[in-house]
């Protein structure tokens, strides 16, 4: 999370109006050699295009209590590629 908010991939705004999509977000947990875990934020499109704006609703655990959203500035890992094989 401190890496995404670092590299600005994204800016909370307000939940924009009912005619944009606003995707939901989960955390995958991948244990590395190491004994580490490593947190990967992933998107789930499904039956949708992507085609300028993309709202992401707050992460589990990282809620502010608002209806405020996440608009992405940049991709997240292989967002753009899936986003554009749906276009």
């Amino acid at each position: 999370m401190n890496s995404l908010e670092k590299y600005n991939t994204w800016t909370m705004v307000r939940k924009p109006d009912r005619n944009k999509k606003v995707i939901d977000v989960k955390w995958i947990y991948k244990k590395k050699s190491d004994g580490e875990y490593k947190a990967r934020l992933v998107t789930a499109f499904q039956n949708g295009k992507v085609l300028s704006e993309v709202y992401l609703k707050q992460p589990v655990g990282y809620e502010d209590g608002t209806d405020n959203v996440y608009k992405l500035n940049k991709a997240l890992y292989d967002l753009k590629r899936k986003s554009k094989s749906m276009v």
